[in-house]
Order: C-alpha cells, then structure tokens, then sequence
C-alpha cells in the first residue's frame, strides 16, 4: 500500500508464516493474512505483500511451501521448520559491511549485480539506532569491463563453448586475437580473470583479466570437454567464505582441491564462522575447515588471533608459507591436516571490525555524557 510504513521487518513475517505451517496444517491464503494483521497489529498490511513474502521464502529462500489446489490453501510440502531467531545484530551488521566491501568494485557486469543483488534480497534493513556509518571503506580503483563481456565469458563456461577476443597484455605492446576454451572464473582483489587454454596439441593454460578482453564473440558451434577431473591442484584463501544456498558446504562434485586458510578471529567483515538463515549462508574459514576435518580433505588453516579483515592484504608476508604449502600439500600430495593459532602480543587492531554494535552504543553513550 503505497506510503503504508510498517514496525515489523520481513524476517518477523517469514516466521509467523513458518509458525501457522510448522505443524503440517493447510492454511487458506486469507487465515494467513488475517493472523499476520492481528499478531502485528497492522490493519493495512497489504495482501501483495503476503503474497510477494510467500513467493520469497519459496524462491529465495528455499523453504518448501506450495499452494494445495484440492485443500485451498497454503503448506509445506515436507517437514520444515525456520530457526527460532532470525539475523543477530552483529550478523546484520556483517551482511550491511559486507555490501559496503562489494561496494568498492561495483560495476555493471553481470557478476557484481548478482552478488549485490542476492545480498541485498538476504540483508535485513536497518534501523535508526544503526552505527554502520561510523564504518568507513574507501572506494578502490574500478576495474571496468566491457558490456556483454561478463555475460559471454559466463554462457561459455556454463556450455563448454570456445571463446574468441583480443587482448592487450601488460607484456605485449600490440593485442592479439585469441581462441581458447574457457574453464573457470578467479576473483583476485576485485578483479575478475579467466582461466582458460588453447584448443590445440599445446594448450598452455593461463589467466585473462576480463577488463582487457574485447571484441568478445562466443563460438557456440566449437565446443570442448573439460579435461578428466579438471580443478585447480591447491587454493590460498585469505580472509574468505563461501555462499550457499543449500544449507552447509556440500562439495558434492567431489573432493575440493587442497587449501591454505589464513583469517582473523575478529573479522566482522567477512565472517570467520558463519551467517545464516534458512538454507541460505555465508560460510567462513572456521566453518569451512570443519567440513574439511569431517570429510578428511587436507588443509592447512592459521588462525589470526584478534586480527580482523586486514588479514587479506598480508599476502606478502605469507609467502614462505605459501610456498610451503605448494610443496608438500600440492607437489608432493601430502594429505596433511594442519590447524594453528597465531597470536602477537604488541598487534594494535587498524580496523573496527571486532566492535559489537552493542560496544559502539555504549561508546557512543560515553562520549556524549562527556
């Protein structure tokens, strides 16, 4: 209803839906409508806007609810049932940050609009008494793609078809054409490369950064077969997590390639553990490690003590490391399980990101009887 302001949020609503189906009952459209009204005592809450939270939790959200045509009215199709408490503060406040880090390399391709579109679906708004302004990212320099190159290198991948595109290289002063098969997307501080190779006897595989890719054509008549059990031999993450829309990391098209985790114990910005609602979360180094440990994937993790995001930009200081790693987990194909802690007593955090909101509040209320 237009200019109808509510004083509940959509994750209150998605929960008394899931309150009056939990049980297996068959609850006709306008039950739904009225027991939302009288339990948040909104009058005015438009039938649209029931509709529109129904078809959400279904398609957003995965929650098995469907409409029974025989019973007139709405179900679960099998049993289900929402976690008692929604979104924490500090977790909101980690998916609000988030957005804001994404923020730094928005563009118009098509993978950072569905990134910031799917989080902006799954982050509750804010109100008044937020303090996400007293966090400050600065913007980065833009990485700028071309139109309809994003959209190309992405139809390629998802039908093994060759792509064909010229390229200026940092170390070739005039561009080349290229042809080649495209195998994976790599997200590196912002920018996005394509692993791909040559359709010939010597492939030479290498990285193309998408924004010095032009006059982008796909082949769709050429395709290839990814080489037999094709995946990167090991990977280095730093201050990293994973979406899922299914509920815990399931590496369901078999075992992940071998990894070094770096993160901090504190980082409010990238979660260490994990965010979740429903069968949709953003899941951590920490959380990440345990699926490892369960399933006996080799890994090597180092657990930054109080360190927040800054870890990410460390990579310099971890080479030695890294170069450990390559050899005995990738070379040598050690099955290594390693998990350590790392602690520097005289490390002054450079970032907010271990603040609570709750922490904030109560500075805030310092500074201003002051």
């Amino acid at each position: 209803m237009p200019g109808h302001k509510t004083t509940h949020t959509q994750m209150e609503r998605y929960q008394l839906i899931d309150s009056l189906l939990a049980d297996g009952k068959i609850v006709p459209f306008d039950d739904i409508l009225a027991f939302l009204r009288s339990e948040l005592r909104d009058t005015k809450l438009s039938e649209s806007s029931v509709r529109r939270d129904i078809r959400y939790m279904r398609e957003e959200l995965s929650v098995p609810i469907a409409y029974d045509e025989k019973n007139h009215g709405w179900k679960y199709t099998k049993p289900f049932q929402f976690p008692a408490q929604g979104f924490s503060d500090d977790e909101i406040l980690s998916l609000h940050l988030m957005r804001k880090l994404l923020a730094q390399h928005a563009s118009d391709d098509v993978f950072y609009k569905s990134f910031d579109s799917l989080l902006q679906k799954i982050t509750p708004k804010q109100d008044e008494s937020s303090f996400l302004e007293r966090f400050f990212v600065p913007a980065r320099p833009k990485f700028l793609i071309k139109p309809g190159v994003s959209e190309k290198v992405l139809y390629a991948l998802k039908h093994n078809v060759l792509l064909d595109f010229y390229y200026n290289s940092r170390w070739e002063p005039e561009e080349r054409h290229r042809r080649i098969m495209p195998f994976q997307i790599v997200i590196d501080e912002g920018a996005l490369y394509l692993y791909g190779a040559k359709k010939s006897p010597n492939p030479n595989p290498r990285l193309f950064k998408l924004s010095k890719m032009h006059n982008v054509e796909l082949l769709s008549s050429e395709s290839f077969d990814l080489p037999e059990n094709f995946r990167f031999a090991g990977v280095v993450s730093l201050s990293g997590a994973i979406l899922s829309r299914n509920g815990k990391v399931k590496y369901t098209y078999g075992q992940p390639a071998p990894t070094l985790f770096y993160h901090g114990d504190a980082d409010r910005l990238v979660t260490y553990n994990q965010i979740a609602f429903a069968n949709l979360g953003f899941f951590g180094s920490n959380k990440l490690v345990e699926r490892f440990k369960k399933f006996n994937y080799p890994y090597r993790i180092k657990r930054m003590k109080n360190f927040g995001h800054e870890v990410a930009s460390m990579f310099p200081k971890m080479l030695d490391e890294i170069d450990d790693f390559y050899h005995h987990w990738i070379l040598l194909e050690k099955k290594y399980q390693v998990d350590e802690s790392w602690y520097d007593a005289s490390y002054q955090p450079i970032m907010l990101w271990r603040m609570s909101p709750s922490d904030l509040y109560k500075k805030k209320k310092k500074t201003s009887a002051n």
